[in-house]
Formats: structure tokens, C-alpha cells, sequence
């Protein structure tokens, strides 16, 4: 289907974000959306710019054969600080603590918005250490 590329530049943008560590041809993109290549580049470059600027992700390119686009995401250090003053707040409370001094965390584990932040922000922390 062809796309102008504004259309284009959204569902990209969706692609990247609904498949995070994911490498995906150009090849895959100009097929799809009837474009070139170099177009398909350009937006790539327009859209690792905005999501970096707004704090999303980042956008690897690889170049060669078996080249393409991963997306990454992350969270902000404001986010970051927010979700673990919220954690830390939820975590001090007094009906937490069960017999033997443990900590009810069940539902804090089994909260799917809990878990995508935190794995971003564990992602910021570790994910470029070898």
C-alpha cells in the first residue's frame, strides 16, 4: 500500500514501538509501504529523532546484508525518578509487612504498567554494560 509520509512515519513508528528489540529490514518497510529505500531512511532518522528527543526509545541502524532497525526503549530520568518515589511509597505501607517481616509484593509484581517501567528502567541502568 502506498502511503504519504506522514501515514508512513506513524505506522513505523507503531511498528517500532509494538516490536522493541526487534532488527527489521528497510527491505521490509519499502515492500510494505511501496517506498524506497532512501525514503524509508529518511523517515527512520526523523522518527529516531523524535523519539529520543521525547525520551521513548532509541533506534539503532545496522548497515550491511543483514541490516535494518531496533528499537529500544527507555524511560526518562523524570519518569524514572517518578515510578521509584511511587514504588518506594507504595512499599512503605504498613499493611505490607507480613508475619516474619516479610513484604506483600504480589500485586505490585502482577501489575502489567509496573512491569514495562520497570524493565525500561532496569533496561537504562544495565542494558549497555557488557
Amino acid at each position: 500500500m502506498k502511503l504519504r509520509r506522514s501515514d508512513r512515519m506513524v505506522v513505523i513508528s507503531n511498528y517500532l514501538i509494538n516490536n522493541p528489540y526487534k532488527l527489521t529490514s528497510l527491505n521490509t518497510f519499502a515492500e510494505k509501504y511501496e517506498s524506497a529505500k532512501s525514503s524509508i531512511s529518511e523517515d527512520i532518522v526523523i522518527i529516531k529523532r523524535a523519539f529520543e528527543e521525547i525520551e521513548i526509545g532509541h533506534i539503532q541502524t545496522v548497515t550491511g546484508a543483514g541490516g535494518g532497525v531496533i528499537f529500544t526503549p527507555s524511560i526518562s530520568s523524570h519518569d524514572a525518578k517518578e515510578m521509584v518515589e511511587d514504588l518506594r511509597a507504595k512499599l512503605s505501607e504498613s499493611d505490607r509487612i507480613l508475619p516474619g517481616g516479610y513484604i506483600y509484593l504480589s500485586d505490585l509484581l502482577s501489575t502489567p504498567a509496573i512491569l514495562k517501567y520497570w524493565s525500561y528502567y532496569c533496561q537504562e541502568l544495565y542494558g549497555s554494560k557488557n
